[in-house]
């Protein structure tokens, strides 16, 4: 069953551009001065803080769509959140409007190859795009960082009907706070391709950090299966320190 989104139910174009409306005037239910938060010293402009996600945007040079970031933390295990994250095949689980994601290559624990298909709303065409990934650990410091970029691969060639998009890049960093609790922070930068214009792309993907962190939260809360990676990444990668335990809630 393909993941939630805020325009899954919105199948009919002209109900998808009218909600965009809404979109542009703040997004419906996170409450955030939208285009007017503040911007650090990287150039982000914070935009909401909904459920304990925290979603930024950036303009950069080299592209006309917004980079986009979410953060938050994960009541979970270090080792939990990054082996939901990592599963490429069960991502369709949980990324908004996938309908298919393959593994295509994984030589070792730290790199992976991704294909992704992403369904749009007739007579919009679906996007695919295939990205290689590198996990580079530092567990003195109980962190993951997860580097995504498009690449070319001569088992998936653009196929007809569907527009390749870019992935210009995008990460996934963990850190380890305690046995009960990780920060995460994702983060994409993407050209769709085809001839969606870019504020129509900007507007609806303005959700992505909310409703990324979200599912991914939720799918690491619910979701069985990932016991065998969870122990692969743990061996590979051990904590160099002691388990720190969550502190007791106040009062007991």
């Amino acid at each position: 069953m393909p993941a939630r989104t805020p325009f899954t139910r919105l199948h009919d174009p002209l109900a998808r551009l009218a909600c965009v409306a809404l979109v542009l005037a703040g997004f419906v239910g996170i409450t955030a001065p939208a285009l007017a938060g503040e911007t650090d010293d990287e150039g982000w402009s914070w935009m909401y803080n909904k459920d304990g996600i925290e979603g930024w945007r950036r303009s950069t040079n080299d592209s006309k769509f917004h980079e986009w970031r979410g953060e938050g933390l994960i009541e979970a295990n270090f080792y939990r959140v990054v082996a939901v994250y990592m599963d490429s095949n069960r991502s369709d689980e949980w990324v908004a409007d996938c309908v298919t994601s393959i593994e295509v290559e994984k030589p070792d624990i730290d790199h992976q190859v991704t294909y992704n298909r992403t369904h749009l709303p007739r007579p919009f065409s679906d996007r695919d795009f295939i990205w290689g990934e590198e996990y580079i650990y530092d567990m003195e410091k109980g962190t993951c960082y997860d580097t995504m970029k498009s690449i070319d691969h001569p088992d998936y060639p653009e196929v007809e009907g569907v527009v390749r998009g870019t992935l210009l890049s995008s990460s996934f960093y963990a850190k380890y706070i305690d046995e009960e609790t990780t920060f995460v922070e994702v983060r994409i930068l993407v050209d769709p391709g085809g001839r969606l214009p870019a504020w129509l792309v900007n507007a609806i993907t303005r959700s992505w950090p909310y409703v990324t962190f979200r599912d991914l939260r939720e799918q690491v809360y619910t979701a069985d299966g990932y016991d065998d990676l969870e122990q692969q990444i743990r061996d590979a990668h051990p904590m160099e320190f002691e388990p720190i335990e969550p502190e007791a809630p106040a009062g007991q």
